[in-house]
């Protein structure tokens, strides 16, 4: 299921362009009106998935000293295929009239909840937020890597399996990933992290019930942290 948030600001809004942790713990603080709810996804999840991703803020803004300035409504999404997350997300924004993002209270003007599904076996797709592929090595530190890459694909298909089989306790589904467009490059900062993770266009192939999965949990590493989404052409 997917949860559209429409927010409208009062004044100005100044968010720095890594803003994917910020959005993350707004999201959280919602969730947190369920305090049970939120240890849960927080503490547990399904092993360690969160089962959920989140788009980018979308609305009018400018580029300003390395920051966005936002005059207007902004809003964004959140998708998840459990509908408990869903229900709490969304009874929790009801029951709200502001979201605090950025130290600041927005009001909460419309909250949009759609069912989109995926009931093909082949679909082709565009990112929303750009997916990251990684492998963490023993030393500590992470490798991410390029769409042109065939590790990419590798990760991308194992990481999917790996979310999907935790969530339903299912095993034996495969997935093909083949990118198929011109990729661009995003750097973004997570809280004290580098993250590497691509925008482009690919076929993505398998059951219908695993190809739904990704369209509401996201692609790659770090979904839950805004990295991911995306749509069906």
């Amino acid at each position: 299921m997917q949860i559209k948030v429409m927010l409208s600001t009062k004044k100005e809004l100044v968010i720095p362009l890594n803003y994917n942790y910020q959005l993350q713990s707004s999201i959280y603080r919602v969730l947190g009106d369920n305090p049970e709810y939120a240890d849960f996804i927080h503490n547990d999840g399904y092993g360690r998935y969160r089962m959920f991703t989140f788009g980018p803020i979308k609305g009018k803004y400018t580029i300003n000293d390395g920051k966005m300035v936002i005059n207007g409504n902004i809003c964004f999404e959140v998708r998840s295929p459990s509908e408990e997350f869903c229900d709490v997300f969304e009874h929790s924004l009801l029951m709200r009239d502001t979201l605090c993002l950025f130290d600041t209270e927005l009001e909460i003007r419309q909250v949009e909840l759609s069912d989109i599904h995926i009931e093909k076996n082949i679909v082709d797709i565009v990112t929303v937020s750009p997916i990251a592929a990684r492998y963490n090595l023993q030393d500590g530190s992470t490798i991410y890597y390029s769409p042109d890459q065939e590790e990419f694909t590798t990760l991308i298909c194992r990481n999917l399996i790996a979310k999907y089989n935790a969530y339903t306790g299912k095993n034996g589904d495969t997935v093909s990933f083949r990118y198929t467009g011109n990729s661009k490059k995003i750097v973004t900062r997570y809280k004290n992290i580098w993250v590497t993770a691509y925008h482009m266009s690919a076929e993505l192939s398998g059951t219908p019930e695993l190809l739904d999965f990704a369209y509401q949990t996201g692609l790659g590493s770090r979904s839950a942290q805004g990295f991911g989404m995306f749509n069906i052409v």
